[in-house]
Parts: structure tokens; C-alpha cells; sequence
């Protein structure tokens, strides 16, 4: 079968190879051997940025009207940008929303899947060779967590718990239970190196739910599938938002919580007390383990200080008026024919709940699904 690809998706898919390799190899210890690669990888972004505007462009260089409409849309994630002292997620984001109506979704998603695998096999093979041993961590009880190749620990479960959600929306029927096996051992392998809980608990939730809808592959599972695409983000990201504004640590259930959230929420309270909400956001300078500790507003000094909710780091962070389109555009999701069945949703629902209290939301390296809301945006030229 002859696949297609016009030019107008060559130079998306350019785009898409570059921001993720830049944004990928970003996160691996190559920016910790070679420093000056860090602006290198930064810049590949910038240059997929300018790929998409040659390709916005291109796309409407006949249709004034849809011009003026994606100006309008981009000057206020422009304004979220520089406010927020983040430059380079929303104006991504924004270039991406504004440009992939005419790209098969489906595709997209491939072309992330084939590059972030690929580059895991690279990054975990030197990892093996004995290039990358850099930052490994430790629990308390002495537990040695590997870092595997990347600046983070936790890096690497999160990347490998997103490509098992890309598998399946790929294969989606077609999901053998042999490919289920894989997952099962490829997750319990990285959680050995990592211990990261989080990763190994939402990758065998989506597991989970894989099995249930291979064993009940004959349920279209419509109203779930509405409700999801209608309410679910909207809901499911509400939940960290007011259990963050409403901690109290005198409060016993809330203190257990946090400690199982391993102090999410301590931290994230610290943030809302610092950081009011804005509508675009506010250059929020977090504090990492490793950087110089910093003291903040309140006086108080922190070795580390982070919001991992992705929906309260985006409110914090982006501003509401960010927050309320996600919200706002996966409702639209539901409209749209092509996004409207039960696999997309339920991939869907598990990014979103694995986002209530890690932040790889908006990363397209992690999360190419953030992309479909560009869909909602402008008219969608040709079958996705």
C-alpha cells in the first residue's frame, strides 16, 4: 500500500524530529559530559519552531481569514510564554496546536513512538557500555535508584511508562498477549533500576486496563468514552489543584496522604503560597536537588522546591487561562469523530491521572496526545 505524505507533513514530521530528539537528549547525561550540547538540543527546538512557522504559512498562504484566527490564538500563548519566564514549552506548544490540522494523528504519534523508543535503546546501550553512570540516587533504607543515562532517575520509567500508552494506541486492537508479557517484564526491569513507584504503579494500571479491554474487546464502551473525553481531564485535574490549596498538615488524613505522595503536596502548598495565580503565568525559578538552595518570599530556604502536579505546575506556572483550554479543548475532543473511541479516551485517562501528580503533561517527548487539542482549534482538512 503507497502511504501518501505531502509536503506540508514532511515538514511537521521535521519538527517533531526535531523537538524531541533536542528535548530527549536534553535530559540524558550527554549535558552533563558535554555542557555545551545543552544549547545545541535548545536550539533544535527553536529551529522546529521556525519548521512549523514556514509550514503555517504554507498551509494558508490562501485563506486570510484562518490566518488572522491562528494569530489571534498565538498571540495569547505568546503572552503565556514570556510571562511565564518559560519561553519555549507554550511557544512549542503553540506552534504545533496552530499546525497539525492536515497531519494524520496517527502518524504523529508513530513518528514520537519510533524516535523516543529508539532513542532509549541508544541511551540505555551506552548506559550498559559504561558511559552514562552519572547521578544514581538512594532511599533512605540504603536503596541504590540508577539513573540509567539520564540527569533524573525517574526520567526513564516516565519515558518508558508513555510508550507503552503509544504502543497501545497503535496496535489498540491488535495488542497480543505476548506484547503484554513485554510490557510486564520491560517495566519490572527499568522499576529494578529506577525504584520509581509512581511509573510502576500507573504502567500497571494502563496494563491493566489493556487486559480488560482485550478480554472485552466487544464493548464500545461509548458513554465511557464521552464522559472521559467530556469530563474526565477536567475532573481528574481538579483533584491535585484543591487537595494542594486545601493541605493542612495538622490535619491526619492530609498528612498521610502527603507522605504517601511522598511531600507533593507540602511542596506544592509552599508553591501556592509563594506563587498566586495568574491568567499567563509568572517566571517561577524552582529549585533542584544538586542546585544552590535558594531563599524564596517567605524567607524560608529550600534545597529543593518543585511542583510535580502537572496541573498545578501549569496554573502556577502558565497561568488559568492555559489550564481552562486543556480543560476546555479535550470537551471539544469529544466532538470530533476521529478522537471520539474508546482507546484514544482511555489513553486519555490514564495520562491524565498519572499527570495529578507528575508534570510531563506538556512535553511532547513524553506525551504526544497533548498535541490532538490542536485539532479543536482549526478545521481538520483530510481523515485523521
Amino acid at each position: 500500500m503507497k502511504v501518501k505524505v505531502t509536503l506540508s507533513e514532511i515538514l511537521f514530521y521535521s519538527a517533531i524530529f526535531l523537538t524531541v530528539t533536542g528535548t530527549f537528549f536534553k535530559q540524558t547525561q550527554l549535558v552533563l559530559l558535554f555542557p555545551s550540547l545543552s544549547d545545541v538540543f535548545t536550539g533544535m527546538t527553536l529551529l522546529a519552531v521556525v519548521i512549523l512557522m514556514i509550514k503555517a504559512l504554507y498551509d494558508n498562504r490562501y485563506n486570510v481569514k484562518k490566518m488572522l484566527f491562528s494569530l489571534f490564538i498565538g498571540s495569547v500563548l505568546v503572552a503565556v510564554a514570556f510571562v511565564s519566564g518559560n519561553v519555549m514549552l507554550p511557544l512549542t506548544l503553540l506552534a504545533y496546536w496552530a499546525t497539525i490540522n492536515n497531519v494524520p494523528f496517527r502518524r504523529v504519534v508513530i513518528v514520537v513512538l519510533t524516535l523516543v523508543a529508539s532513542y532509549m535503546l541508544v541511551t540505555h546501550f551506552a548506559y550498559l557500555a559504561g558511559e552514562f553512570r552519572l547521578n544514581n540516587d538512594y532511599r533512605p533504607d540504603g536503596q541504590v535508584r540508577y539513573a540509567a543515562g539520564y540527569v533524573f532517575v525517574t526520567f526513564v520509567s516516565n519515558y518508558l511508562f508513555h510508550v507503552l500508552l503509544m504502543w497501545w494506541y497503535i496496535r489498540q486492537q491488535k495488542l497480543s498477549w505476548i506484547e503484554i508479557g513485554a510490557m510486564i517484564g520491560l517495566t519490572l526491569y527499568v522499576y529494578r533500576l529506577t525504584d520509581t513507584r509512581s511509573a510502576l504503579l500507573f504502567s500497571f494500571l494502563a496494563i491493566f486496563i489493556m487486559v480488560v479491554v482485550k478480554l472485552t474487546k466487544r464493548w464500545e464502551m461509548r458513554f465511557l468514552t464521552q464522559f472521559i473525553l467530556k469530563y474526565g481531564v477536567t475532573l481528574i485535574g481538579m483533584v491535585p489543584i484543591v487537595l494542594t490549596y486545601a493541605y493542612n498538615p495538622n490535619n491526619a488524613f492530609m498528612a498521610k496522604l502527603n507522605s504517601i505522595l511522598t511531600d507533593r503536596l507540602y511542596l506544592g502548598k509552599v508553591a501556592t503560597e509563594l506563587f498566586k495565580i495568574k491568567p499567563f503565568g509568572q517566571g517561577i525559578e524552582w529549585t533542584f536537588y544538586g542546585d544552590t538552595p535558594q531563599r524564596y518570599a517567605n524567607g524560608n530556604i529550600y534545597d529543593y522546591l518543585y511542583v510535580d502536579s502537572a496541573f498545578v505546575n501549569t496554573l502556577l506556572n502558565y497561568g488559568f487561562i492555559l489550564l481552562c483550554f486543556i480543560f476546555i479543548a479535550h470537551y471539544a475532543l469529544s466532538k470530533l469523530p476521529q478522537f471520539n473511541q474508546k482507546y484514544f479516551a482511555l489513553v486519555i485517562l490514564i495520562v491524565a491521572l498519572h499527570a495529578m501528580f507528575d508534570p510531563q503533561l506538556l512535553e511532547i517527548q513524553y506525551n504526544p496526545f497533548i498535541l490532538a487539542l490542536g485539532y479543536t482549534i482549526s478545521p481538520i482538512h483530510e481523515s485523521q
